[in-house]
């Protein structure tokens, strides 16, 4: 959802300050590793302790 929302919010976003595609790329890369290296540990710490909690947030 986020990755969406993100993608729809980015044309006023450029607008408003200027950016050009390579910053909106820059953007869209940053959310993709900073959200790709959490999947790893997010998915080991779902095997222990279960789904539901590990996604309520303990």
């Amino acid at each position: 959802m986020d990755k969406v929302n993100l993608s729809i919010a980015l044309i006023p976003m450029s607008h408003q300050f200027g950016w050009n595609a390579s910053v909106i790329g820059l953007v869209q890369s940053s959310f993709f590793w900073g959200y790709a290296p959490s999947q790893l540990p997010g998915g080991w710490l779902s095997k222990i302790f279960g789904g539901r909690l590990v996604h309520d947030g303990f």
